[in-house]
């Protein structure tokens, strides 16, 4: 178990949110400026797509172990050199699972995150939608992971039938 699953749970405004962030990352053994990881730049990611855009809780913003995730990928990120574009391109796509699990490797450099995302097809653009479409709060990549688990267990039950 790595020292971010105790934030599993994690709620909070964009304060609280860098707060976590600079713990997370002590205990992971990085090095995150506390003055520069604050709520300024908390807003300043989601104003550029680097974070998703909050769940609002009457005029409060309201941030989840998500966007924890997304706020430390994009910190290593930035630390060693990727755009803002490409980090947010990568935490917009990626399900949560995956936003996890990338903490624990080496940070991939442009050309790999250029390369994957040509692997895998943009849903955007088969619907028919402009890539600018603006998503909302809600993590559309993870609906589609469970969306796509539901249906192969489903035909698991219906192949064993």
């Amino acid at each position: 178990m790595n020292n971010i699953a105790s934030y599993r749970n994690f709620s909070g405004n964009a304060s609280e949110l860098s707060a976590a962030a600079v713990t997370c990352s002590e205990r992971m053994g990085w090095s995150f400026d506390p003055e520069k990881t604050n709520e300024r730049l908390v807003r300043y990611y989601v104003s550029e797509g680097v974070l998703d855009k909050p769940d609002r809780h009457g005029r409060e913003a309201a941030y989840s172990f998500r966007h924890l995730l997304q706020l430390l990928n994009a910190r290593r990120m930035v630390d060693k050199g990727l755009s803002l574009s490409v980090i947010g391109v990568y935490n917009r796509d990626a399900i949560t699972s995956a936003l996890e699990d990338g903490l624990n490797k080496s940070i991939p450099t442009e050309a790999e995150l250029l390369v994957s995302s040509f692997k895998k097809p943009n849903l955007a653009d088969k619907a028919g939608f402009a890539r600018s479409v603006s998503r909302p709060p809600m993590a559309i990549p993870d609906v589609l992971d469970e969306v796509k688990r539901l249906k192969d267990d489903w035909m698991k039950e219906i192949d064993f039938v």
